[in-house]
């Protein structure tokens, strides 16, 4: 018997449910890589639109409590030293040039305040010692000499009265010694008032003094610079010896004290004899007229003030004492142009030439203005 025919109905399976999974744990400050984003709101598009860009403000906040040039120049600095440290080769070049420079430029300011501003050895109150330049007109140009003749010395120190001190001096090359032994030396031929300017006792011996420095002829006597003294005698007693000194046979009186270099130290001389010694030893006809005839210009002067004379009251005092003597010179000889012409003036100034009126060739003294003039 067949079976009756029956609809199958599908029977539906119940759904699983799902799992429930374990709550994540709670945001922390390691585990978050980003921030929350914030969405902007009203106040904050108030604020931005009030203020402006906000990286400017920062900017601008950090320029009023910082120096912008220094902050600059620190940032300058960093970006150099930076390139520096790639380029070694480089570096090394920049650090030797820049050495080099500032090696150069430290002797030559060091050459400069020793010869201009540097005050001499053992100088006595350098603020009031000056040295005498001789100026006049010659056609269109003005002649600036160091040196003049030993009347004219004579002329100034007479008729000043705004100087306590007066000195005249020189350098020569001359040769010292005996037969092959000669050598040629600096030599200062000095006035004896010239030690006084000094406060500088002598290492051995004594200065020679003004009796032994007096016209037409001065005695044969010789002070010694200490470093001659060491290098030629050992530093022995040479007090008596006798030293040839051009052409005059000098008896050694003293030595000078250690450092001790006149007025020039960049070439201090080997030894110092009277002014009117060497004057009166030449054998020339300038020689026996030295001390009366405005003739043979080769001799300096140096001054100190009196207390309380100010340096236009001294020029001005020994301007017309040179024009005095210009007239007596043009009295002598009518060649002589006239005060009109000439113009003649004294400029009071620094000792050293170098720091002078008319700067002259340091440190030779011998110079193109040592020269028969007025």
């Amino acid at each position: 018997m067949a079976r009756p025919c029956t609809r199958l109905v599908p029977t539906r399976r119940p759904r699983p449910r799902p799992r429930r999974r374990a709550p994540l744990p709670p945001p922390t400050t390691r585990t978050r890589r980003h921030p929350p984003r914030r969405r902007p709101t009203d106040a904050h598009f108030a604020a931005t639109c009030q203020l402006g860009n906000a990286s400017l403000v920062r900017e601008s906040a950090r320029d009023r409590w910082s120096i912008p040039s220094l902050d600059r120049v620190q940032h300058d600095i960093r970006y150099a030293l930076r390139g520096l440290r790639r380029s070694p080769g480089f570096t090394a070049t920049v650090i030797i040039a820049l050495g080099l420079g500032i090696g150069a430029n430290a002797a030559r300011l060091n050459v400069v305040d020793r010869l201009m501003f540097r005050p001499l050895a053992y100088l006595r109150d350098p603020r009031t010692v000056h040295r005498l330049y001789w100026q006049w007109k010659e056609r269109t140009s003005t002649t600036t000499s160091l040196s003049t003749q030993y009347a004219r010395y004579l002329d100034i120190q007479r008729w000043t009265t705004s100087f306590s001190q007066f000195a005249g001096f020189s350098e020569r090359d001359i040769a010292v010694g005996d037969g092959e032994a000669s050598r040629e030396r600096r030599v200062g031929t000095v006035n004896a008032s010239f030690f006084d300017f000094f406060d500088a006792r002598p290492a051995l011996g004594r200065f020679f003094v003004a009796s032994e420095a007096v016209t037409p002829r001065g005695a044969d006597v010789v002070v010694l610079s200490y470093a001659f003294w060491q290098s030629d005698y050992g530093g022995r007693d040479v007090r008596g010896e006798v030293l040839q000194v051009g052409n005059v046979r000098a008896t050694i009186i003293g030595v000078a004290p250690e450092g001790f270099n006149g007025v020039n130290d960049a070439n201090p001389p080997a030894l110092y004899i009277p002014v009117t010694t060497y004057a009166g030893s030449t054998g020339t006809s300038d020689s026996k007229t030295d001390f009366s005839k405005y003739q043979w210009g080769w001799m300096h002067v140096m001054t100190r003030r009196k207390p309380g004379v100010s340096l236009q009251v001294a020029e001005s005092d020994a301007t017309q004492a040179f024009r005095r003597s210009w007239q007596a010179a043009r009295d002598d000889d009518p060649l002589t142009p006239t005060l009109e012409a000439a113009g003649p003036r004294i400029a009071v100034s620094s000792v050293r030439p170098g720091a002078g009126p008319d700067p002259a060739p340091v440190p030779t003294l011998r110079s193109k203005h040592e020269q028969r003039s007025g």
